[in-house]
C-alpha cells in the first residue's frame, strides 16, 4: 500500500501545534504572571525592571517617568490582581482589573492593558489610549506655592463667590456642555445656566458683582466644537486670592467630593492646581491659583490633558 507520507506529516505538526497551544485558563494565568511582576515594580517605582514587560510604547513611557516623576507628588501601593479578560478574535490582548492603594490611602481600582507578541504577553501603556491609568499616577499639578495675604472672606465676598461657583456649577452640570461635543452653532437652543448673559463671542462679563470681576467664556476650536470652558476671576479687591481659593476649593470638594491630585490628609498646604473628574471623568475642572491675585476655573477635556512623552 502507498503511503502519503506529506499528509502523514502534516497530521503529525498539525497534532504538535495543537498540543501546545494553551488553553484560554493557562492564557489567562500567563496573563496575571505579567501583570503582577509588572505592577509590583511599577508601584514599587523599580521602571527599569517593570521595563522588561512592556512593549515598546510602554518602556518609553517608563523612561520618561525615570527622567521627569515627582514621586513625592503621589503615594500609590499595588494591592492584587482582581479579574482577567482576554479580548479578541484571536484573543491577543488583554485586560487585567486590579486593586490598588490611592493617595487617600484607600483601595481604588484601575485597568491595565496587556498584548500578545510573537506569542509572548506584554503590558501595553499608550498615552492615549490608557488616560486613566497615566494620570492616576502621574500627574504634577498640585505643586505646593507659598501663601500670601490670606484671611477670611467678610459676607459679601461669601456672598458673591457662591453665586459664582453655583452658577459654574450648574452650567458644567448641564448634560449638553460637554467639551469636545457641544457645538457653536447649538449653543443658544440648549437651557444652559445663565446663556443669556454671554455675548456673540461667547463671553460673559459679570457686571453685578462689586468684590471681585469676573468674565465666563466658551472656547470653540474651528470645528466649532467646545474645547474649554472658563472663569477668570480677577481684580480681587482686598487682594485676597487665597481666601477666595479656599472657599472655591471647599464647594467644589463637597460637591464632587477630593481633588484627585491632592491627599485630603495634607490641611493647610497650598496648591497651584487643584482638579476634580466631571463627567464620568470626561471632563476635568481645574482650579488655578495664578498667583497675581487672579484665579482660573476651567473645564477642560481630560484626554488633551495628559502629558505626552
Amino acid at each position: 500500500m502507498k503511503i502519503n507520507y506529506f499528509i502523514f506529516f502534516l497530521l503529525i505538526s498539525l497534532s504538535f501545534v495543537l498540543s501546545c497551544k494553551k488553553t484560554e485558563k493557562e492564557e489567562e494565568v500567563e496573563v496575571k504572571k505579567i501583570a503582577t511582576e509588572y505592577l509590583r515594580d511599577f508601584y514599587y517605582n523599580d521602571y527599569q525592571y517593570a521595563k522588561a514587560y512592556g512593549n515598546e510604547s510602554t518602556k518609553n513611557f517608563l523612561a520618561y517617568l525615570e527622567k521627569n516623576d515627582k514621586k513625592e507628588y503621589r503615594n500609590h501601593s499595588f494591592s492584587e490582581i482582581d479579574s482577567v479578560v482576554l479580548k479578541g478574535a484571536g484573543k491577543d490582548s488583554a485586560l487585567v482589573y486590579y486593586s490598588y492603594e490611592n493617595s487617600f490611602y484607600t483601595k481604588d481600582k484601575s485597568v491595565l492593558p496587556l498584548i500578545k507578541l510573537q506569542n509572548q504577553w506584554l503590558v501595553n501603556i499608550e498615552n492615549k489610549n490608557n488616560l486613566d491609568f497615566y494620570r492616576v499616577v502621574f500627574d504634577y499639578s498640585c505643586v505646593e506655592i507659598e501663601t500670601k495675604n490670606y484671611h477670611e472672606l467678610n459676607n459679601e465676598e461669601l456672598i458673591e463667590v457662591e453665586l459664582i461657583i453655583s452658577t459654574f456649577i450648574k452650567q458644567v452640570d448641564h448634560p449638553k456642555l460637554v467639551v469636545g461635543l457641544l457645538n457653536a452653532s447649538s449653543l443658544p437652543y440648549y437651557d444652559i445656566k445663565d446663556i443669556k448673559n454671554f455675548n456673540d463671542n461667547h463671553v460673559r462679563l459679570w457686571e453685578d458683582l462689586s468684590t471681585m470681576s469676573v468674565n465666563s467664556s466658551f472656547y470653540f476650536n474651528h470645528d466649532k466644537l467646545l474645547t474649554e470652558f472658563e472663569y477668570f476671576i480677577y481684580s480681587i479687591n482686598s487682594a485676597n486670592s487665597f481666601g477666595v481659593i479656599e472657599k472655591i476649593e471647599l464647594i467644589l470638594t463637597n460637591y464632587y467630593g477630593h481633588p484627585f491630585n491632592k491627599n485630603p490628609n495634607e490641611n493647610g498646604k497650598w496648591y497651584k492646581t487643584l482638579r476634580w473628574f466631571t463627567k464620568g471623568g470626561n471632563e476635568i475642572i481645574e482650579l488655578i491659583n495664578n498667583e497675581d491675585n487672579s484665579i482660573t476655573l476651567k473645564v477642560i477635556d481630560s484626554e488633551n490633558n495628559t502629558e505626552t512623552y
